[in-house]
């Protein structure tokens, strides 16, 4: 299963942690399970590490 934002039963965007799984609620956001910043990659628009070089979802600079 991909990482990143997926859908709910109701149809609304979901976002995870990309690293830990964890559900994220609102970007940014501080992981309560493996306590990095998460934030939206300005390309993509999933959830990619503060500090990452290259987005994991689409390879860019987020």
């Amino acid at each position: 299963m991909e990482s990143g934002n997926t859908r709910n039963d109701s149809g609304r965007s979901q976002c995870k942690c990309p690293y830990c799984e964890s559900e994220c609620v609102d970007l940014p956001v501080v992981c309560s399970a493996c306590r990095i910043m998460i934030i939206e990659c300005s390309n993509c628009k999933k959830p990619v590490r503060e500090d990452a070089d290259t987005c994991p979802h689409c390879g860019k600079t987020p």
